[in-house]
């Protein structure tokens, strides 16, 4: 799964992120045409605000890159989304 492409060039997620997302029971849902990566490969803020509501029990999205230049996540990213 780590070798997954879960975001887009343009910093949209891939079907497959909003697949994972609904299995993990999510107290809120993503938007598919929300941005979800900053240029420089970080959480944008929709993002992390959306993480903090979905997932008020798990740890904080990171504040350094979460996704490789080619979509794929970063083991910043897995630590928290596994």
């Amino acid at each position: 799964m780590r070798d997954a492409v879960l975001f887009a060039p343009d910093g949209l997620g891939t079907p497959l992120l909003f697949g994972q997302w609904r299995r993990k029971a999510p107290q809120a849902p993503i938007q598919s045409y929300a941005v979800l990566l900053n240029r420089d490969l970080t959480a944008s803020a929709y993002f992390r605000a959306l993480w903090t509501r979905a997932f008020p029990t798990r740890r904080p999205m990171p504040v350094d890159p979460i996704a490789q230049p080619d979509g794929k996540g970063t083991d910043r990213f897995w630590d928290v989304f596994s």
